[in-house]
């Protein structure tokens, strides 16, 4: 989706953060003439820090090496006072940013009252413009949730004893790893169940018993489990683009269609699985929701993963990771290759 205009990347801030940002400050970075990462952080309102605020933004700039950013200062107040005390930082974003790093720093915007304005300029804009930017018309269009979805786990209707112990002897089968990872998935065991995990994602129309057994053991296993996550988007076995793709890093696009897939399918496995076996699926809804820029429905399933398992290594860790990190994957693109 291209920004052509200021209206267009006001449009796609809400949609990424999933709310209206408010006494904040959201940098957009671009590469490779994409949208690369939304982050907020908060205002610096004491003037002394202003140097120390901007040497912190600099930091996150240069690991994510961006090519080009923008800086937009969200504030409720309505004020038209003569002094914008956030006029001064985006002056020394400008300065500094486009001084220390190689990448292109566009003027910031301001957001308040209803209005917005471009640095530079005397002309306040009507926000209702963003409304009728061409990029939000296409978020609506192509289905991309303007409001958090909310999460909804299913039940368990199909639990019962036999089934629980089905899993826990298809895990106790599960044949011993090997330490490098690559061997991992060179295992016909792997394979078969990445195989089966493809099948069930092609075929749309969720698993039969016997698969579900077999695919929510394959989630229990660590290794097994994040393989099959990152088969969602990408079955790469160079181990650079795993680490990238699982921690949202990779610059690929994605096919939207094939993480709803894997959203419905975990919800259809989901009706087998006990507390002990749930934290992995939804550990991995969490995971494709953030994938999709929805974290506030990523931090929901992360809690009822953590309410089913309060000891589960990986839910504490990626919450960790996006609530603290703040790292946000590129806007989910059509891919129709995948």
């Amino acid at each position: 989706m291209d920004m052509t205009t200021p209206a267009d990347l006001l449009a796609m801030i809400p949609t990424v953060v999933e709310r209206e940002p408010e006494e904040m400050l959201v940098l957009v970075t671009m590469k490779d003439g994409r949208v690369q990462a939304v982050m907020g952080l908060e205002h610096c309102e004491d003037e002394s820090m202003v140097p120390e605020y901007i040497t912190a933004i600099i930091e996150q700039m240069s690991e994510i090496k961006p090519d080009a950013m923008v800086a937009v200062f969200y504030t409720e107040s309505e004020s038209e006072c003569e002094h914008d005390p956030y006029e001064h930082v985006n002056i020394l974003l400008m300065a500094v940013i486009g001084l220390l790093t190689p990448m292109d720093v566009a003027p910031g915007l301001l957001v308040k009252g209803g209005k917005y304005k471009i640095y530079g300029t005397s002309h306040w804009h009507d926000l209702s413009e963003v409304k009728d930017s061409t990029l939000a018309a296409q978020l609506v269009l192509n289905g991309v949730p303007l409001e958090p979805q909310g999460v909804v786990v299913p039940e368990p209707t199909a639990v019962t004893p036999d089934i629980i112990d089905a899993i826990d002897d298809a895990v106790m089968c599960v044949p011993e790893f090997p330490e490098r990872l690559r061997d991992v998935w060179a295992m016909p065991y792997v394979a078969e169940e990445r195989a089966l995990w493809g099948e069930l994602l092609m075929r749309g129309f969720g698993a039969t018993e016997d698969e579900a057994i077999r695919m929510v053991a394959a989630f229990q296993v660590p290794a097994l489990r994040d393989r099959l996550m990152v088969d969602t988007v990408s079955t790469t076995t160079n181990m650079i683009d795993f680490g990238v793709t699982i921690t949202g890093n990779s610059h690929e696009p994605v096919h939207r269609e094939r993480l709803e897939e894997a959203e419905k399918l975990l919800d259809n496995l989901m009706q087998w699985t006990c507390d002990r076996h749930r934290a992995p699926l939804l550990v991995a809804q969490a995971w494709l929701h953030w994938m999709q820029g929805r974290s506030l429905d990523a931090d929901n399933y992360l809690d009822a993963a953590l309410a089913a398992d309060p000891d589960y290594t990986l839910a504490r860790a990626f919450h960790r990771y996006i609530t603290e990190i703040k790292r946000v994957p590129d806007k989910v693109m059509e891919d129709p290759s995948l």
